[in-house]
């Protein structure tokens, strides 16, 4: 017969459950900075936040992006963020027409621009519609973040995506808990890049110039805006975070 469960017995089982992966994610604070840090980059220049997730995952895409469309902070700018899994009449047509991988594809394809952010959610990381969507998204230009579980799955193993962001754990439940509290912490983090760091033009120093008149006259040259320069693909992070 099993033994008695006791209230403080039952509170040790349920936070070590949760211990592990609440230290690793404490412990990856700067790992999840960047991400923000580059999600900050975006919407300075003008683009918005697309998520999407399958199954139970496509709640946590609407949930998302309601903390950037409709922050819950009173004061707390609003940032364009759309879900693009919670539109069934959209997902039905597209999969039966064109195949379930390409749900989330064709609205990258037509909602998307080169500014946006694609945030897609897969608790095991290989859900087929969601690595899609991410690699359309790659290839048109925009951020692409991934938030996974367990080892991080095919999205993980793939190496195309920005930033993969990894719970690792195997308990669904968890895997969720993290993911949630993630993009909480990014919500936060792009605020406070945007209120607190310069854009790229005010970070760029000024390219001293010296015109042929003044090189003659020996004159000190003269500060001049340096231009726009063309960036280059990012570098791809994979991070465990739980």
């Amino acid at each position: 017969m099993p033994a008695k469960l006791t209230i403080q017995g039952a509170a040790t089982q349920s936070f070590a459950r949760r211990e592990s992966a609440a230290g690793m994610l404490a412990r990856d604070a700067e790992r999840i900075a960047r991400v923000g840090r580059d999600m900050a980059a975006r919407f300075r220049r003008g683009g918005k936040l697309i998520t999407y997730g399958h199954g139970a995952a496509s709640a946590d895409a609407s949930h998302l992006a309601v903390e950037f469309m409709h922050p819950a902070g009173t004061g707390t700018p609003a940032l364009p963020a759309i879900a693009m899994s919670g539109d069934a009449t959209a997902l039905h047509a597209i999969g039966s027409r064109a195949g379930t991988a390409e749900v989330f594809a064709h609205q990258v394809r037509h909602w998307g621009d080169p500014p946006d952010i694609a945030l897609g959610l897969s608790p095991d990381g290989d859900r087929t519609d969601v690595r899609h969507g991410l690699k359309v998204a790659r290839e048109l230009g925009l951020l692409t973040i991934a938030l996974t579980g367990g080892d991080g799955g095919a999205l993980a193993r793939g190496g195309s995506i920005d930033h993969v962001l990894i719970a690792g754990s195997t308990d669904a439940v968890v895997i969720r808990e993290v993911h949630v509290t993630v993009y909480h912490l990014l919500s936060d983090l792009v605020r406070l890049f945007l209120e607190h760091w310069p854009s790229e033009d005010e970070q760029r120093p000024p390219r001293r110039h010296w015109s042929a008149e003044h090189r003659r006259a020996g004159d000190e040259p003269y500060d001049q805006e340096a231009p726009d320069a063309e960036s280059g693909p990012g570098e791809r992070h994979q991070e465990v975070i739980a």
